[in-house]
Parts: C-alpha cells; sequence; structure tokens
C-alpha cells in the first residue's frame, strides 16, 4: 500500500528535517511503521501526537 501524496510529503518533510518542525504539527509528529497484513509490505503512516499529563495522546 503506498501513502498518499500528502502523507508521502509529510513523511519526506519528517526525514529530511528529522523530525522537528514538520509542517504545521511542529514537532509533535511520529512516523508509525506496520507491516501489511495481506500484503506483507512494511506501510509508513504519519501521525499526531500530544501529551496529557504523564500519558500521550496519538490522533490517526
Amino acid at each position: 500500500m503506498k501513502a498518499t501524496p500528502f502523507n508521502q510529503k509529510t513523511i519526506a518533510e519528517f526525514e529530511a528535517k528529522q523530525g522537528r518542525g514538520v509542517g504545521m504539527w511542529g514537532d509533535y509528529v511520529l512516523l508509525l511503521t506496520a507491516q501489511g497484513a495481506t500484503s506483507g509490505e512494511a506501510i509508513t503512516t504519519p501521525l499526531v501526537y500530544s501529551r496529557d499529563g504523564d500519558h500521550y495522546v496519538i490522533v490517526a
């Protein structure tokens, strides 16, 4: 499964900036890589996160 053009751009920016100051989310972006259940291919998805006290909140 190929990432959408928007996600491809975000992933490229994340990698170029080493995760700092990415798009409108700043330093609150992480990349999740999982293996596709059917395809077996690695699928990378950018996610936005925040903190709530000692907990992390991840937005997919």
